[in-house]
This record gives C-alpha cells, sequence and structure tokens, in this order.
C-alpha cells in the first residue's frame, strides 16, 4: 500500500496522515488526532474484550463442555477449541486489511469494531443455553471470528490516531487493558459460574455497550469518498510471508512467542479440568481456585 508523504506539522501514522480537518474527495483516508477520551476509552475496550476472552476460556467454556459431558470433555473442548482456531487464525489480519479499505460516513474502524461488537455479544447471549457440541462449536468460532474482527481495528486506532512519539503511552494503554481484562474477566465468570447464561449475557452485553461508548465518543473522520486501494487476495497472503533465513531475529522472536502463547492458552484453557480431575476438586471449588492462581499470576505481571 503506498503511503502517504510524512508531514511533520500533523505528524504521520503507517495507515494514513493525522489531519484536523476532514480529507477531500479522492484524497487518502485520515483520521483526527487523539483527544482526551481516547486512551481511557482504549483503556476500558481493551480491559472489556480482554475480559470476555479471559471469562470465556478459563471457565465458563470449559464448565459448560463439562456440563454437558463429563467422560469426553477433554476431547469436545479440544473439538471446539481446534475448529475455531482454524477460522479464527486470518480472521484479525483480514479485518484489519478490510478497515484500511473501508469507505463510510463513520470511517474506517468503527463501523467493523460495531459490528464485530453486535454480532459477537448477541451470540453470547445464547450461548449459554446450548446443549449440542455442533451448535456450542458453530456459535463460538462466530463469536471468535467477531471478536477479532472488532480487536484488530481497535488496535489498529492506536496508530491511526497517535504520531510516533505518543504511540508507546497508547500502546500501553492497551496493555494494561489486556492485563487488567484477563484477571478481571476471570474472577466475573468465577462468581458466574454456576450461572453459566447470565455469565455469558453479561460479558456480551459489556462488549456491545463499551463498544457502542467507543464510538461514540471517538468519533472518525468519513472515508466515504476516500482513495482506497484495491483488496487482492494474492498480495494479502505474500504479506504474510517473512522469509526466516533473510529475516532470523524475526523467525527466533515468532517462534519463541508462538510457543508462549501456546503454552500460556494451553493452561488456560485446561486449567479448570486439571483441577478437577488430578488436585480432586469440585467443579465449583475449581473456579474458585482458577481465580485465586488467576490473581496470584497477575502480581508478577
Amino acid at each position: 500500500m503506498t503511503m502517504p508523504p510524512t508531514d511533520p506539522a500533523t505528524g504521520i501514522a503507517p495507515t494514513g496522515t493525522i489531519t484536523t480537518a476532514p480529507p477531500g474527495a479522492g484524497e487518502p483516508a485520515a483520521s483526527p488526532p487523539a483527544n482526551r477520551r481516547l486512551l481511557p476509552s482504549l483503556l476500558a475496550s481493551s480491559l472489556t474484550l480482554f475480559a470476555t476472552y479471559g471469562g470465556l476460556i478459563a471457565i465458563l467454556l470449559p464448565t459448560q463442555i463439562a456440563l454437558l459431558d463429563e467422560r469426553n470433555k477433554v476431547a469436545n473442548l479440544a473439538v471446539v477449541s481446534t475448529v475455531s482456531f482454524v477460522f479464527t487464525l486470518f480472521a484479525q489480519p483480514i479485518a484489519g486489511a478490510l478497515s484500511d479499505r473501508t469507505r463510510s460516513r463513520y470511517g474506517r474502524r468503527i463501523p467493523w469494531m460495531v459490528l464485530g461488537a453486535l454480532a459477537g455479544g448477541v451470540l453470547l447471549l445464547g450461548l449459554g443455553s446450548l446443549t449440542d457440541l455442533f451448535w456450542i462449536t458453530a456459535f463460538w468460532v462466530v463469536i471468535q471470528v467477531a471478536l477479532n474482527f472488532l480487536q484488530a481495528p481497535l488496535t489498529t486506532i492506536t496508530a491511526d490516531r497517535f504520531p510516533r512519539s505518543q504511540r508507546g503511552g497508547a500502546s500501553a494503554m492497551i496493555g494494561l487493558g489486556t492485563q487488567l481484562g484477563m484477571t478481571v474477566g476471570v474472577m466475573l465468570a468465577g462468581a458466574l459460574g454456576s450461572r453459566i447464561g447470565i455469565g455469558y449475557a453479561a460479558f456480551g452485553i459489556a462488549v456491545i455497550v463499551v463498544t457502542v461508548l467507543f464510538a461514540l465518543l471517538n468519533r472518525d473522520w468519513s472515508s466515504k469518498d476516500a482513495a482506497v486501494e484495491p483488496f487482492r487476495w494474492g498480495a494479502f497472503f505474500r504479506g504474510l510471508w517473512i522469509d526466516p533465513r533473510k529475516h532470523p531475529d524475526f523467525a527466533w522472536a515468532f517462534a519463541a512467542r508462538f510457543l508462549l502463547i501456546l503454552g500460556y492458552f494451553v493452561v488456560s484453557a485446561y486449567q479448570l479440568y486439571i483441577l478437577t480431575d488430578y488436585i480432586g476438586l469440585s467443579l465449583t471449588d475449581a473456579q474458585g481456585a482458577v481465580v485465586t492462581l488467576t490473581l496470584v499470576a497477575f502480581v508478577p505481571r
């Protein structure tokens, strides 16, 4: 994608210029400078999103699957998680690429954030009532894809709205929301572990409300008449490949992070079953123990 020239007066972001006035028709898409509401909005949105991830993955989904079929719960959770992984593997980069090229009166990011929040939140309202593994898997896949379509534009706003000198603080705010969110989400899910439907609904409603408030408080310039590069699948997939022979440092960093995240989420997803099947706790006690372990792990972070 051809980048606009650097403008020291307005600042520059990798996804377009930061301008104090809306761009004219036929010009590249641009974003307004960050206002005072944006940093706390990023914190609240990332906290809510990752609270949802943490509460669902660590407690609510494993509990629902265990209550569905205690004997086959480990295999069933693996099926749900693996199918979800396959469908969501490219969801976030696709969401980012599509939002880069979105033309709307509300800007490029907000439509995808609101759409993702509404789709994921509404399906969460119904997930707790399902008693069939197929439908749980189908709902879970769509929810994960929808939340990824919320997360990608939310993350990109840091580059859209902040000049390079301020991106560290904005990224730190998202990072703080991520860490706090995972812990708060597990605590909330633990408190609602015996009422799975209410737990899912609480997270779904929170995602919708916080995202809509974000959209209302942090309006973007219109991109309805912006000049955008067409989306090409070939270029998209080629952009995902980085030759490890030419860039070994990136390869090592990618491998290390991949293994770290893999290990973390494998333990997180099966932590409830480890506590019930190997430690001998009841399901209710295990939910409380997951909360305790999450709080202990939060301190060194």
